[in-house]
């Protein structure tokens, strides 16, 4: 049973989990068209491989949270989340071995960057109000909306990330 937990100082060594080759077969482009995203997927005309480069995390010297996935003690895949600008955290790197991919280490790091193991209180209203810029024949022009349900919840959860909390 695949099991999310903190890379401590006695698993220290999971946090340099190597990388390996990931397989390039098309790139994902997104657009916002009258104030709605889409995405359309572009293959590649020559798929290939592609590796990064290993890196030397140390969870008892870097200012950052390191989650691992384990199963039966062994560390399958790793995420790395940092502290940015205003009191964020965003998702600095995220690796799954290969002989694990698909089949849903990756989501379930995700998962886990979002809630943590102690979920916060907060408060959530049904409708939101957002004012923001959107780019209209090369000028960017003011713009409000309103967003109810499913949507004024994910919004409200992504601003609290921006102010730095794990909900």
């Amino acid at each position: 049973m695949l099991e999310i937990r903190a890379v401590d100082a006695a698993h220290k060594q999971d946090a340099r989990l190597k990388n390996e080759p990931f397989r390039l077969w098309g790139r994902i482009i997104p657009a916002l068209r009258d104030g709605v995203w889409s995405h359309r997927v572009e293959p590649l005309a020559e798929p290939g491989w592609d590796c990064f480069p290993d890196e030397a995390y140390d969870p008892e010297r870097d200012d950052a949270i390191f989650l691992g996935a384990y199963e039966g003690g062994e560390c399958l895949g790793l995420a790395v989340l940092r502290r940015g600008m205003f009191r964020y955290l965003y998702l600095d790197d995220l690796k799954v071995r290969a002989a694990f991919r698909d089949r849903g280490v990756g989501g379930r790091l995700i998962e886990a960057c979002m809630t943590l193991d102690e979920p916060s209180k907060v408060t959530r209203y049904d409708k939101v109000k957002v004012s923001f810029d959107e780019l209209v024949d090369g000028e960017l022009k003011p713009r409000k909306r309103d967003y109810t349900g499913w949507e004024a919840q994910m919004i409200q959860h992504m601003v609290d990330h921006c102010m730095g909390k794990l909900v």
